[in-house]
C-alpha cells in the first residue's frame, strides 16, 4: 500500500459509532476505565502523554488540604532503600466520603533502619495506624544476619506486612485518581512531583509512588473482597459479622447507597460482586 493508492480506503471509528451499544453503557464504561485505555482502545487515539504512568493525576482534582474527620482509618506504606531513598507515605481513609488522603510523606536516603523507624514513629504521633504495608522484598532474610528488613523495622516499633507488588496496583491508583477518590496534601511535594513525571518503564523516580501503590491496592483488596474478610467495620464503628461476605469500598456496610455511584460499578466489577 502506498500513499495516494486509489484502491485502498481507510476508515476511522470510535465506540460512539457502534449503533448496537446504548449510550448509557458507553458512558458507564468510560467512567470505569483508566484514561489511557479509554483513549487508545475505545477512541483510537494515542495520547501525547502515553508514556506517563499516571496521566489521570491533576493538581486541580487531586491536590487539596482536607480536614479529615476524627476516627478516620490510618495506614502507612514503606519502601526501604539503600541506594535509593527510604520513603513512607501516611494515609487516612474516610469511608463515608469514599476518600483516600495522603496527608504526609517521608523521604530520606543514607540512614539505617533504626533512624528511619524512629522518624516514621515520630511523624505518626498519636495517630492509631491500622497497618503498615511495605515492599515485599523486605521480607527476604539477610544472608549475614538471618533477619529480614521487616523484622529490623519491627524492632524499632514500625510493624509491617509485605505488599502485593502486582501490576494491577497501577490501575487501582489510576482509577482512584480519575474518580477523585485519591487526594494528596500539597506539602507532599515529592509524591506530587513523581505523579506528574513518572514514565512507564522508568527504573527510578517512584520512591513515593511504590508505597502509594501498596497502600491503595491493600485498601482496595481489603474492602473490595479480593481478600475475603470475616469482619468489617460499619458506620457505627461496631464489628459486623459477614461469614462469607465479599466486601468492596461501596458495600452497604460502609457506604449505604453504593448503586447510585458510577465508580461503585468499577469496584463491584473488579470484585465480581453483585448488589446485595
Amino acid at each position: 500500500m502506498k500513499k495516494g493508492d486509489k484502491d485502498v480506503s481507510a476508515f476511522f471509528y470510535t465506540i460512539y459509532d457502534n449503533p448496537t451499544i446504548p449510550k448509557d453503557e458507553i458512558e458507564k464504561l468510560k467512567n470505569n476505565t483508566p484514561e489511557y485505555i479509554w483513549n487508545l482502545e475505545y477512541m483510537a487515539q494515542e495520547s501525547a502523554y502515553s508514556g506517563q504512568m499516571y496521566d489521570e493525576f491533576s493538581r486541580e482534582t487531586n491536590v487539596e488540604v482536607i480536614e479529615m474527620p476524627e476516627g478516620s482509618l490510618a495506614f502507612r506504606g514503606v519502601d526501604w532503600g539503600m541506594k535509593h531513598p527510604t520513603s513512607c507515605i501516611f494515609v487516612k481513609l474516610d469511608l463515608s466520603k469514599k476518600l483516600i488522603y495522603v496527608y504526609d510523606e517521608y523521604v530520606k536516603a543514607g540512614e539505617i533502619c533504626k533512624v528511619h523507624a524512629e522518624t516514621i514513629t515520630k511523624m505518626t504521633g498519636d495517630t492509631k495506624v491500622g497497618w503498615t504495608v511495605c515492599d515485599p522484598t523486605m521480607a527476604k532474610r539477610d544472608p549475614q544476619t538471618g533477619r529480614t528488613d521487616i523484622l529490623e523495622f519491627s524492632r524499632y516499633g514500625v510493624h509491617m506486612v509485605a505488599a502485593d507488588n502486582g501490576d494491577r496496583g497501577y490501575d487501582v491508583v489510576k482509577m482512584f485518581l480519575k474518580t477523585g477518590m485519591l487526594k494528596i496534601h500539597p506539602k507532599c511535594r515529592q509524591t506530587i512531583i513523581e505523579l506528574e513525571n513518572y514514565q512507564r518503564g522508568d527504573a527510578e523516580g517512584d520512591d513515593c509512588l511504590d508505597p502509594l501503590r501498596y497502600v491503595c491496592l491493600r485498601i482496595h483488596d481489603t474492602i473490595n473482597g479480593m481478600n475475603h474478610f470475616e469482619q468489617a467495620v460499619g458506620h457505627s464503628g461496631q464489628i459486623e459479622q459477614r461469614p462469607k461476605g465479599v466486601y468492596n469500598l461501596f458495600d452497604h456496610i460502609f457506604m449505604g447507597k453504593r448503586s447510585e455511584d458510577s465508580a461503585a460499578q468499577w469496584a463491584m466489577d473488579m470484585a465480581g460482586n453483585d448488589d446485595d
